[in-house]
């Protein structure tokens, strides 16, 4: 299961994260569940390194094009695509269907890979399974606090995560991409689309590499929060990683700063902006039933979105008034998640496998029925 797991992630390589976030929950036992999330996520990384050096393979000379970094950008999830009949389905999502019979032959073939003998019983069905995938039983009165909480928590972390990369370019004096040039070729590009377009011209070497190594600064964060996932509770851990991001953004208005602190403090609270994003995801899937745990995850997914798209035009207002506006409005809009995180009733279910869930889906019987 971890390898077929690993191989999903390094095939897809893409910031779509909530199938497979939800497919691990499904299976991994809950005190290995949070580290092997952050297993994937490294192999998230190195997808995202692999792609960097394809584009930049596939833009240097100046006869390829985008289009080629397209197409080679295709084959491994169409390899994905392929593998995904060997991938097992998962049992609670086969109960929640009532496909009792397949539910149990996944179960048979668990038991054979990992020689494990089945415990004695039989498979429960699960109730109010009739209404699962609805968006308003997320907002409901015994989850409605939990999913508001979630959504500003992934909006917030969109928000800082995004104002952090634009304002890296500046605190760490690099070149900015010339505007006006930019939209000139997507506009000769749209008037005539058997047109060739030279790909990203305007970026130099120098800026690709920076590109690269700081996406491979991601893997420290990683590797933290690998080793403190499963070990610390989970809303500490999210309230001390949302409160040490604050901190280390405030850092940035300490005066006469050099280059290679701003650096330091920017990477830093990236990396751990990174680890939020994965334990937002982790907590909503151990915070949801079956019957609601994919659509939560896959809103918790639309949250971070949403706080990607909003960051742009609430930069452009605030650049008017200054960068120092930007970085303040990205630590103080982080702060209140820090708090809500630690001092709310969100799901830490890392010892309980989902808790109540289970004895709703699976009843372990003291005779073999």
């Amino acid at each position: 299961m971890l390898f077929k797991g690993i191989l999903h992630k390094i095939l897809l390589k893409k910031p779509r994260k909530d199938d497979g976030m939800t497919l691990c929950s499904e299976f991994i036992p809950g005190r290995y569940r949070g580290r092997f999330i952050f297993i994937l996520s490294c192999f998230f990384a190195v997808g995202v390194i692999l792609m960097l050096g394809i584009l930049y393979a596939t833009t240097r000379p100046g006869h390829f094009y985008w289009r080629l970094f397209t197409a080679i950008a295709t084959v491994p999830s169409l390899i994905a695509m392929i593998m995904m009949r060997f991938f097992p389905e998962s049992i609670r999502f086969l109960l929640v269907n009532e496909e009792y019979v397949s539910a149990r032959c996944i179960a048979d073939e668990m038991s054979s890979e990992n020689r494990k003998p089945l415990p004695r019983g039989q498979l429960f069905p699960v109730r109010n399974a009739g209404k699962r995938g609805n968006c308003c039983r997320l907002l409901e009165p015994i989850h409605m606090r939990s999913t508001l909480l979630f959504w500003y928590m992934g909006i917030a972390a969109g928000i800082s995560y995004y104002f952090l990369i634009e304002v890296s370019s500046l605190y760490l004096n690099d070149v900015q991409s010339n505007i006006e040039e930019i939209h000139s070729a997507a506009h000769s590009f749209m008037g005539n689309l058997s047109q060739p377009v030279e790909c990203l011209k305007n970026i130099t070497d120098a800026q690709y590499l920076r590109i690269l190594w700081t996406n491979a600064l991601d893997f420290p964060g990683f590797v933290v929060f690998m080793i403190v996932v499963d070990v610390m509770d989970r809303k500490k851990l999210l309230c001390a990683s949302c409160l040490l991001c604050s901190l280390f953004i405030f850092l940035l208005f300490l005066p006469n700063g050099d280059l290679v602190m701003r650096a330091g403090f920017l990477f830093c609270a990236r990396t751990l902006l990174l680890g939020e994003m994965n334990m937002l995801h982790l907590m909503t899937a151990e915070a949801y039933p079956t019957t609601e745990r994919g659509i939560a995850v896959g809103m918790q997914t639309v949250a971070l979105y949403v706080g990607f798209f909003v960051t742009p035009y609430v930069e452009e207002g605030l650049l008017m008034l200054g960068v120092r506006w930007v970085v303040g409005f990205s630590a103080g809009g982080h702060v209140p998640v820090g708090d809500r995180s630690c001092f709310s009733h969100l799901g830490d279910q890392r010892n309980g496998t989902h808790g109540h869930n289970r004895r709703q889906i699976l009843r372990i019987c003291e005779k073999n029925c």
